[in-house]
């Protein structure tokens, strides 16, 4: 009798283990093919409403960021740009990297959400940053004013970015007081995720 039970108990056990398997897989489907809806967006400054909550199509992933001096004016210790090193996804369909991975070709038109966590190291508790935000090589917007409290400072930006299909967007650090800012070297510290939210 209770060899039976044993039984009956490890076929539940398997029936449920495969049902949770099968509902990940399907969670994960409704991700990546962006069907899964998530919360309205906040209202936008003009009143309007903001970007829809749609959860959206993972289209690049990078887990190491290095810091690259290979470009003017981006070119000393306290203003250069983010490259993405060690890509874990890269979607060409949507997106191609140029200018040693500085530079982010957004090459199917539509609305992007851009995920960022870096961890910058040497930073002078007694200066200001900045991460900055430019688009086609011009400054589109100031992403993070950091002034930090210790010489390590997370940064962990979120924000959306429009293409039409050719244009390309670059990350930028930047401080006036000439400190040579770095970033961590520790691949677990940065992440950078590209989504494809949709057609606008």
């Amino acid at each position: 009798m209770r060899e039976n039970n044993l039984i009956v108990l490890a076929l539940l056990g398997v029936i449920i283990g495969a049902s949770g398997l099968a509902f990940g897989a399907y969670s994960a489907m409704l991700v990546q093919t962006g069907a899964l809806k998530g919360e309205e967006g906040d209202d936008g400054d003009d009143g309007t409403t903001g970007p829809p909550g749609t959860v959206g199509l993972v289209v690049g992933l990078w887990e190491h960021l290095q810091r690259n001096k290979s470009y003017s004016p981006f070119s000393d210790n306290w203003n250069w740009l983010i490259s993405a090193a060690n890509n874990l996804f890269n979607n060409s369909g949507y997106i191609i990297l140029n200018h040693n991975n500085t530079r982010y070709y957004l090459v199917k038109n539509g609305l992007y959400r851009i995920t960022l966590r870096l961890v910058l190291t040497g930073c002078n508790p007694a200066h200001s940053y900045y991460l900055n935000l430019y688009k086609n090589g011009v400054i589109d917007e100031e992403l993070e004013f950091i002034h930090p409290t210790y010489s390590i400072h997370t940064i962990n930006a979120e924000f959306y970015i429009s293409s039409d299909s050719d244009d390309y967007f670059e990350l930028n650090c930047f401080n006036g007081w000439d400190d040579s800012i770095d970033m961590d070297p520790g691949e677990e510290c940065h992440q950078l995720v590209i989504e494809y939210v949709g057609d606008y």
